[in-house]
C-alpha cells in the first residue's frame, strides 16, 4: 500500500473528519458547551484556520508564501525548507515533508557552515523516522508494535524511512559527535531494522534489572486497540455489574469519548453513542467522581492544556444516570464557567462534610486563569472559594493532588507548577489554605508536571512523587547514556511525620531525567509495595522515549522494569490506569497512547498482568458520614506475620484514573488480616479474620461482606 493512502486512511480513523473540515477563518469562542457536536466543530475548525502551534494551517501557508517570494539568500531559504519541514509532520504530510527537508539539506551542503548543515540533517532524519513509523508501526498494528527493543516480528518491514535516517544521523555524527540526540534516534532506527548501531555511538543494551514477567498487550483481542491522540482514561465500574470498565478522552478537540464495557470475556464494546457521550468531545484529561453522593460514578472531562488562549473551553461534568447513560449537568452545577485551559484536578472532601468538593488546576499565565476550588453545596451545585481559601496559585498548574499529609483530619492539597516553584497548601479548616512548600521542603522542580500521593514505603504516612518535565530529547539522551545534564528530573520526597520531607530521590534510584505525562501508581507484583507506570513525550516527532515501569524493592529503592515487562512503546503516553480487570486479583495496566499533533495518533495498550503467586485482598468501601465514593479514606493491613501495608483510596495520580476499588498486594502473607480504615474526617474502624485472595465490599460502620466475582482471561 502506498503511504499516501495510507495516511489517509489512518487519518480518517484517529483523528475525525470534524476537525479537517474547511471553515472560513474567525476568532476562537471563549465559551463552549462541549456537549453540542456543532459548536466544537467551529471551534475545531475555527483551530485549523489558525496559527494555532498545534492545529493551525495558516503558518504552513505563510511558511510557502515568503519561500515562494525569497530569492537568492540561500541561508534564509534553508531556515524556511526547515521550518516547513517540521510543520507538516503535524499533520503527517510526510512526502512534502521530506521534500523540504531534502531541499534544506542540498542547499545547506553549498554553504560553508557545518551546524548548519548538521540541523537541517537532524530535521530531514526526524522527518524520515515519522515516515517509518507510518508504514511500519501503524499499519503492522500488532501487540508489540513500535516496542523497546523490537521483537523480531514487530521489525520494520519497509526500510526506505529507517535506512534513510539512519544515514542522516551518522552524517550528524560526523559533523558533530557530540550530538547525543542524534546518537539516541540513530540507536532507535538501526533498532528497528534489527541491526547494531555503529560502535562508536551505540548505546548500551537496553536490559532490566529484575524481571517481573512480561505483561502481554492483548488490547487488539480486547476490542479497544481504537486510535488516539493523547488523552485521559479511566478504569472503574460505571454500570455497577463488578466488572471494571475503561472510559477514555483525547484531546482532538473534535475527538470523541470511547466508553468501554466490560462483556465479562476479555472482549469490550464500546457504548459511548449509547451512554449519551458521544457530544462529548476533546479532553485532555478526565477523572471519576461521585460529586452527588448516590453511589454511581460520575466522570469530570478537562480540556484545553497547554493551549493558552486558545484553550478556553469549558470542562463536563457527567453525571451517572444509573440506566448505562450519563447526562452533561456542568451549567447546571456552576462549572461552566469561566472557561480556562485546565488539564488536572483533585477531588476531595476538604471539610469534612461528606461531599465531595474538587479542586481545578489551571494554566494561569499574565495574571488569567486562576485554579479554582469548588465546594459542593450538597444540591448538585458548586461555589468557587479559591480567592477566599488562598489557593488561586496564579500559576501554569500540570499537576494537583489531594491527601491529609500532617494527619490532622483535613486534606490538604499538592500543587505542580510548569516554571515556577510548587506549592503544598495546608488545610488549616473552614476553606482555609496556607502555602506552606518552602518549610515543608517540596517546592521542586520547577519545570514539573504529573504528581501524586502514595505510602511509597509503608511507614504510614503519604510520601510524594513529582515528576520533572524537560521538553527535551536530549535529557532523555544524556540520561541513557550515563552522562551528566542539566534537565529536571523526577522527584520523591518521603514523609518525616513532623510537617516536613526529606527528598530521597537518589537514595531510592530515581533520580532519572524522563519526559512523564500520563502516568500511576499501582502494585506489579502483589508484593505490597506500590510500583511506578511513567507515560512519555512531548509534541515534537524528535521526542522518542520509551515509556518506562519501575519496581519497588521494598521500599528500599526502585528497579527499572520496562523491557522485561515488554511495556516499553515509543509513542507518547498519556491516560494510565491500574486496575483487576478480569478479577484475577493481579492489576492489569491500560495506558491511552497518541501525541498532541493531529497527526500523532497511535493505538490504545491494555497490559495483562501475567500474576505473581502472591496474595491479595481487593475492598470497594462505601461511605455513609464520609462521601459515599469514601475518596481519600486510608486503609491498613497487617499480615498474619505482623506486617502493615498502606493503601489509600483514589484515583492514583494527577493523570491518571487507576479503579478507586482498593486493590492492596499481600505477598507470601499465609492466613487472614486484620483491616483497619480510616474514613475520611477521622473516624476509624477495625475488621479481624479477613480471609485473602477475595473481594469485599464494606460500608462504613457496617461489617465486611464477600464478594463472589468470576475470573476469567484477557485473550
Amino acid at each position: 500500500m502506498k503511504l499516501g493512502v495510507v495516511i489517509a486512511l489512518l487519518v480518517l480513523v484517529g483523528v475525525g473528519a470534524v476537525f479537517f473540515s474547511r471553515r472560513p477563518p474567525g476568532p476562537l469562542p471563549e465559551r463552549l458547551n462541549n456537549a453540542i457536536a456543532p459548536d466544537i466543530a467551529g471551534y475545531a475548525a475555527a483551530l485549523r484556520e489558525s496559527r494555532n502551534p498545534y492545529y493551525g494551517v495558516v503558518q504552513s501557508r505563510e511558511l510557502k508564501a515568503r519561500l515562494a517570494s525569497l530569492a537568492g539568500a540561500p541561508r534564509d531559504r534553508v531556515k524556511l525548507h526547515r521550518l516547513l519541514c517540521a510543520d507538516l509532520l503535524r499533520f503527517n504530510e510526510i512526502d512534502e515533508a521530506v521534500q523540504h527537508g531534502e531541499e534544506a539539506v542540498k542547499l545547506a551542503r553549498g554553504l560553508d557552515d557545518r551546524e548548519l548543515l548538521a540541523e537541517a540533517l537532524y530535521d530531514l532524519g526526524v522527518a524520515r523516522i515519522r515516515q517509518g513509523m507510518l508504514e511500519n508501526c501503524l499499519p503492522m498494528h500488532c501487540g508489540e508494535g513500535c516496542v523497546l527493543p523490537f521483537a523480531p516480528h514487530a521489525l520494520y518491514k519497509v526500510e526506505e524511512g529507517p535506512r534513510a535516517a539512519r544515514a542522516c544521523f551518522v552524517e550528524v555524527l560526523t559533523l558533530r559527535p557530540g550530538d547525543l540526540r542524534s546518537r539516541w534516534l540513530l540507536t532507535i532506527v538501526c533498532m528497528a531494522v534489527g541491526e547494531e548501531a555503529p560502535k562508536e555511538w551505540a548505546y548500551p543494551p537496553l536490559k532490566s534489572a529484575v524481571d517481573i514477567g512480561r505483561f502481554e498487550n492483548v488490547a487488539i483481542p480486547s476490542g479497544i486497540d481504537a486510535t488516539n491522540l493523547a488523552g485521559g482514561a479511566v478504569m472503574d465500574d460505571f454500570d455497577g455489574d463488578g466488572l471494571l470498565d475503561i472510559v477514555t478522552t483525547e484531546c482532538n478537540p473534535a475527538g470523541r469519548m470511547h466508553y468501554w464495557r466490560n462483556d465479562g470475556n476479555g472482549h469490550f464494546t464500546d457504548r459511548a453513542e449509547a451512554a449519551g457521550l458521544g457530544g462529548q468531545l476533546g479532553g485532555l484529561n478526565l477523572v471519576q467522581t461521585d460529586y452527588n453522593n448516590d453511589g454511581r460514578l460520575d466522570l469530570f472531562v478537562m480540556r484545553g492544556a497547554w493551549m493558552r488562549d486558545d484553550g478556553r473551553q469549558r470542562c463536563s461534568l457527567l453525571r451517572n444516570n444509573g440506566d448505562g447513560t450519563f447526562a452533561d449537568v456542568t451549567r447546571e452545577a456552576g462549572l461552566d464557567y469561566p472557561a480556562c485551559p485546565r488539564q488536572s484536578c483533585a477531588w476531595a472532601d476538604f471539610d469534612n462534610d461528606g461531599w465531595l468538593d474538587v479542586f481545578v488546576g489551571n494554566e494561569s499565565m499574565e495574571m488569567r486563569y486562576p485554579s479554582q476550588l469548588f465546594r459542593n453545596n450538597r444540591d448538585g451545585t458548586f461555589t468557587d472559594v479559591a480567592k477566599d481559601g488562598g489557593v488561586e496559585n496564579w500559576r501554569y498548574c500540570k499537576g494537583c493532588a489531594a491527601a491529609d499529609y500532617d494527619g490532622d483530619g483535613l486534606v490538604d492539597l499538592y500543587i505542580s507548577n510548569f516554571g515556577e516553584p510548587n506549592r503544598l497548601y495546608r488545610n488549616l479548616g473552614g476553606f482555609k489554605f496556607a502555602d506552606v512548600a518552602v518549610k515543608a521542603g517540596v517546592t521542586e522542580p520547577i519545570n514539573s508536571f504529573p504528581c501524586w500521593w502514595f505510602d511509597y514505603d509503608n511507614d504510614g504516612r503519604p510520601d510524594l512523587f513529582v515528576a520533572g518535565y524537560g521538553r527535551d530529547i536530549r535529557f532523555i539522551a544524556a540520561e541513557r547514556l550515563g552522562v551528566d545534564h542539566d534537565g529536571p528530573r523526577l522527584k520523591l520526597y518521603r514523609n518525616k511525620g513532623d510537617g516536613t520531607f526529606e527528598d530521597v530521590t537518589k537514595a531510592v534510584g530515581l533520580n532519572k531525567a524522563h519526559l512523564v505525562m500520563g502516568c500511576s501508581q499501582g502494585d506489579f507484583d502483589n508484593d505490597g509495595w506500590p510500583d511506578l507506570f511513567l507515560g512519555t513525550g512531548f509534541p515534537l516527532y524528535d521526542a522518542y522515549e520509551p515509556n518506562v515501569a519501575y519496581r519497588n524493592d521494598g521500599g528500599r529503592r526502585f528497579d527499572e522494569v520496562t523491557f522485561s515487562m515488554g511495556v516499553g512503546h515509543l509513542p507518547k503516553g498519556h491516560g494510565v490506569a491500574f486496575g483487576d480487570i478480569n478479577n484475577d486479583g493481579q492489576q492489569d495496566v491500560f495506558v491511552e497512547l497518541g501525541g498532541f499533533y493531529p497527526g500523532d495518533f497511535f493505538y490504545n495498550a491494555l497490559f495483562a498482568n501475567p500474576g505473581h503467586a502472591n496474595r491479595w485482598i481487593a475492598l470497594k468501601l462505601e461511605g455513609v458520614k464520609s462521601n459515599r465514593a469514601a475518596i481519600g479514606a486510608r486503609i491498613k493491613v497487617t499480615t498474619a506475620e505482623g506486617r502493615s501495608i498502606y493503601s489509600t483510596v483514589c484515583s492514583g495520580s494527577s493523570y491518571g484514573g487507576n479503579s478507586l476499588q482498593a486493590e492492596i498486594g499481600l505477598g507470601k502473607t499465609s492466613g487472614p488480616v486484620i483491616v483497619e480504615i480510616t474514613w475520611p474526617g477521622g473516624r476509624t474502624q477495625r475488621l479481624e479474620g479477613v480471609a485473602v485472595d477475595a473481594f469485599y465490599e464494606l460500608k462504613e460502620g457496617g461489617a465486611p461482606r464477600r464478594i463472589e466475582r468470576k475470573p476469567f482471561k484477557l485473550k
